[in-house]
């Protein structure tokens, strides 16, 4: 399970040699502490949340390959209101900075 995503490279073009088949790649930080580099098409799909939160933290969310985290953001906001998920983020620093 994604714990979260730690950076990312891109855009990225096929014959880029870190290319796997998505314009960026993610660095996920899993739940082993193991980290990884993935394609954001996959990691998007199977945990669009941490994607939303890394791309909303990052300024992304109007970049092309993550703005369909832009309604992930949007409603993870709506749900539980600003400043609770700034709450959480600012947790989530101190404890993993």
């Amino acid at each position: 399970m994604v714990k979260k995503i730690i950076a990312h490279k891109g855009p990225l073009t096929r014959n880029h040699p870190c290319w796997q088949g998505s314009k960026f790649n993610v660095s996920i930080e899993w739940e082993n502490g193991e980290a990884t580099t993935e394609p954001l098409t996959v990691i998007a799909t199977d945990s669009p949340v941490p994607c939303a939160i890394y791309a909303k933290e990052n300024n992304l969310l109007d970049t092309g390959g993550w703005k369909r985290s832009k309604k992930q953001a949007t409603v993870e906001t709506a749900t539980y209101g600003s400043e609770f998920v700034a709450e959480r983020i600012s947790i989530e620093q101190v404890i993993d900075p």
